[in-house]
């Protein structure tokens, strides 16, 4: 027998058509060619170029995910039709009996089970409350989601088609695969050089990415573009890889490995992802030791710690370091402290058995903190062996330590049959790759992505030992021909996957396409699309289908928030009123993510008295920022009440995103008490975050222009603000120009002049006041509404220029303002247009100070404090403004 495509062919089928004269044309018939493209290093090269092209993309084009499945599929056929089981390498028999436990996994948690028995299942507690209530199927699959979770049975193509073709392949091959994996990274570097460098708005992106700015090369996650970047440049150092004039060794040689090396280096820091950097020196120092030709000195060592001591340095001086810095600075309120804690806490109530594969979004919506909603949806963990232990329980952790344990096998095993460099270093270089892998899954997904899946798989296939005899050994001179059952199951199965694959990446792909009728009709099982379509379905106005096709997706998901909503509002429609009821109250159960759901529940909750349940409710509809607008405007007036206050001090105490938007709405509704406001901003100074001045300035504004100004100075110290002056130093301002209202400094906007807070320089300390002024504007530049209570006060500044006269040329103005705020008199005034008179002091380096005394009369309940500029005769001119002071005298 003569090996074929899937199976076996007979030798004398092959006679019967070459004699009937098949084949005789000079291209070839389309077998032949078929043949030609499949030999050699071809299938190798085109599935892993692909791979690396299309792979990154993300879920987002599950059609490429498509080419690429097939292309897999067609590629493990291969290997499987020409290479017996017993003659295949140890590490590909690995492969497909690990491949092959994780489908029977997959096909175990889509068995259905009696309702008792699954209800009672640990981590099935809402779904079984929402089946309850639904009235749906007792018979239900062990996974939460099984039309997912089968859709897993594909997630593994790509590393076992990588894994195969390596393992087979000839030390010529391999070296052929790695060449092209290095020149991708060194493309991904280049590329994404010159995204970081074009900015957000005009980098070259192949592939839609919430990553702007930074480098992503082919990939939509930067950290999986960084870890590619890492293993391309350990294996860009193996012998063989970089060869020139025929050599692989020699200065040229090493000069080109270090410049491969250096470029996706830089590449790497171009992505600034924290991991990435952070596990940048493993790779190089991996990269240094694989690449050595001689014995390993210990001048070697020290000369390359000083060449990286110094490269760092040159580095940390450069804009990017800076940034980078901050990236670290920042890492303490990354979210993906959140999702770790959320997902194990999750993963413990699920666990011996999981929640099934592809569940994970919807069963992190049921355990995530309303303070932690935000418009974008979490669909991983940030940390692949928890969400692994979540979905899958022990099983699937118990298969993750069995292939990390074969793989750390196969690496010795490689490593002590090694006859060459190649074949020396090679294990070497996969060990470190699986750490970088290991280590980027700690924080990331990077296994999720086709394109890593492939390189996974591929370092583990280069471990395949090699036949260095061309003599076959005894007993195995031919091959075995397999039974025909097994020829038939291989192509059974194949066909089963490739049907599968079909159905459920076109299914995404109409489904992402806004029309989820089509995609239903390809993939039968495909939850979201149901949930898509019954919810298209009821905004057409037909409540019956609507509610048919909600019910096949929560049979199929029961944890499927739109469709339970869908469910309800259907029997809502249908005058089943109760029956909606007990279904949308069971969605509250189900996380915080469906609007319509929430603002149900917000209702009754406001009509019940359940007011701490209503405002967690509008909170997370604030948070997604879902009918923004309509739901603030509900908030302000809940002020008045205890029990209101009490659950928006607790809500505020998270510090939403919507919370100054909160307070400016108050403002503009005027719906509040001033007690009620104070009482609110007394619970909130007693919360997690207390209030700032700047959130409550429009609050002020308002009580400032009805001439409120003593109520405007108590909301200002209930919000934060301390003494008589708000922010003496301009610290705390980021600009004179947006706010307005008592107790905030206001730009006054006199043509010529320029005011603005910056970091000033020696001797003064943090930031100032900057004024630059063309020299011929003169009159107030900056002013503050105050609300002294009557008696005398010193009030100051410091004032630093290059020369004193200019300096002198600041003053100081105290202005009463009547109820309406229009200006009455201006206090102490002796100086021209009614200056105070200055009492200056000279500081060290040329600083100086200046102060005077002023009395408030009982009839001045409002005040602005100007600070004026004078015309030079010199020309343009700059100086600070720091330290402002009003301080009572005499127990004022």
């Amino acid at each position: 027998m003569a090996p074929g495509l899937l199976g076996y062919v007979d030798p004398d089928m092959a006679d019967f058509r070459q004699k009937t004269g098949r084949g005789k044309s000079a291209k070839g018939t389309g077998s032949q060619i078929l043949a030609r493209w499949t030999r050699g290093d071809r299938p190798a090269l085109i599935f892993v170029g692909a791979s690396l092209l299309l792979g990154g993309a993300g879920t987002a084009y599950p059609l490429l995910s498509w080419i690429l499945f097939l292309l897999a599929l067609s590629a493990i056929a291969l290997v499987l039709s020409r290479h017996p089981w017993s003659r295949l390498p140890g590490v590909a028999r690995s492969g497909l009996w690990l491949a092959g436990s994780f489908w029977l996994l997959v096909l175990a948690q889509a068995v259905p089970l009696p309702q008792g028995l699954w209800a009672n299942l640990p981590g099935h507690a809402v779904a079984a409350s929402v089946v309850q209530a639904a009235g749906l199927a007792p018979w239900r699959a062990w996974s939460l989601a099984p039309g997912r979770t089968l859709e897993s049975l594909l997630d593994v193509l790509p590393s076992l088609a990588a894994l195969l073709l390596l393992a087979v392949a000839s030390s010529r091959r391999r070296i052929s695969v790695l060449r092209l994996i290095v020149a991708v990274g060194a493309f991904n570097a280049l590329l994404g050089v010159t995204q970081f460098g074009a900015g957000a708005d005009t980098a070259p992106i192949f592939y839609g990415t919430t990553h702007r700015g930074v480098a992503v090369g082919l990939f939509v996650n930067r950290n999986h573009t960084a870890v590619f970047l890492m293993i391309a440049m350990l294996l860009a150092v193996l012998p063989g890889v970089v060869r020139l004039a025929g050599r692989d060794d020699g200065a040229a040689v090493q000069a080109a490995r270090a410049c491969l090396v250096g470029l996706m280096a830089v590449g790497v820091l171009a992505t600034l992802s924290r991991s990435g950097v952070f596990m940048l020196p493993i790779a190089l120092v991996g990269a240094f030791l694989l690449a050595r030709t001689r014995q390993l000195r210990v001048r070697d060592l020290v000369l390359t710690g000083v060449g990286a001591a110094a490269v760092m340095t040159v580095l940390a001086q450069t804009p990017l370091a800076g940034v980078l810095r901050q990236r670290y600075v920042s890492a303490a309120d990354d979210a993906r402290l959140d999702y770790w804690a959320n997902t194990w806490l999750a993963a413990r109530e699920a666990l011996p058995l999981g929640t099934g594969f592809g569940t994970f979004r919807e069963v992190y919506q049921t355990v995530e903190p309303v303070n932690q909603v935000s418009p974008l949806v979490v669909n991983r963990a940030h940390n692949d062996f928890l969400e692994w232990l979540l979905v899958g329980g022990l099983p699937a952790a118990v298969l993750l330590v069995a292939t990390i344990a074969l793989a750390a096998y196969w690496i010795a095993r490689a490593r002590r049959d090694a006859t060459d460099r190649l074949e020396r270093r090679t294990p070497l270089a996969v060990a470190l790759a699986g750490v970088l892998i290991a280590g980027s899954s700690l924080v990331d997904y990077p296994l999720h992505g086709m394109a890593m899946s492939m390189l996974a798989g591929a370092l583990l296939g280069l471990l395949g030992r090699q036949s260095h005899s061309k003599v076959a050994p005894a007993g195995n001179a031919a091959p075995t021909v397999p039974p025909r059952w097994v020829r038939m199951g291989r192509i059974v199965l194949v066909a089963l996957l490739a049907l599968w694959a079909s159905a459920v990446c076109w299914s995404e792909h109409w489904l992402r396409a806004d029309r989820p009728d089509l995609a239903v009709r390809f993939q039968p099982l495909h939850a979201r699309a149901w949930s898509a379509w019954s919810s298209a379905l009821q905004t057409a106005g037909d409540p019956a289908a609507a509610s048919q096709a909600a019910r096949r997706a929560l049979s199929l998901s029961p944890l499927d928030a739109r469709a339970l909503r869908v469910e309800g509002v259907s029997r809502l429609q249908t005058g089943d009123a109760q029956g909606a009821a007990t279904l949308l109250s069971v969605g509250a159960q189900l996380g915080w993510r469906d609007g319509v759901t929430q603002l149900w529940l917000a209702e009754q909750g406001l009509a019940a008295g359940a007011t701490g349940f209503a405002v967690q409710r509008l909170d997370a509809l604030l948070r997604q920022r879902v009918a923004f607008d309509t739901v603030i405007a509900v908030l302000p007036p809940l002020i008045a009440q205890p029990e209101g206050r009490h659950a928006l001090a607790e809500q505020l105490g998270y510090d939403p995103g919507w919370r100054a938007t909160f307070f400016n709405t108050a403002a503009r509704s005027r719906h509040y008490a001033l007690g009620d406001l104070l009482a609110l901003l007394g619970e909130l100074r007693r919360g997690p975050k207390p209030p700032q001045p700047h959130e409550t300035a429009l609050v002020r504004a308002y009580l400032g222009k009805d001439g409120r100004f003593a109520e405007a100075r108590e909301v200002w110290r209930a919000s934060g603000g301390r003494g008589a002056i708000a922010d003496p130093g301009f610290e705390e301002q980021e600009n004179f120009t947006v706010a307005t209202g008592p107790y905030v400094w206001q730009a006054t906007g006199m043509s010529g002049v320029s005011v603005r807070p910056e970091r000033a320089s020696p001797p003064l300390s943090g930031r100032a006041a900057a004024i630059s002024s063309s020299g011929v504007a003169s009159g107030a530049v900056l002013v503050q509404t105050l609300a002294l209570d009557p008696g005398m006060y010193r009030i100051g500044f410091s004032v630093l220029a290059r020369e004193p006269r200019v300096a002198r040329g600041i003053g100081l103005r105290l202005v009463c303002l009547d109820r309406a705020g229009a200006a009455v008199a201006a206090l102490g005034a002796e100086g021209p247009q009614g200056a105070l008179p200055l009492a200056w002091q000279a500081g060290a380096d040329d600083l100086l100070s200046a102060s005077a005394r002023v009395a408030v009369p009982p009839d001045c309940a409002g005040q602005r404090l100007e600070i004026t500029i004078s015309a030079q005769d010199s020309g343009p001119y700059s100086l600070w403004i720091d330290d402002a002071t009003v301080a009572a005298l005499n127990g004022s």
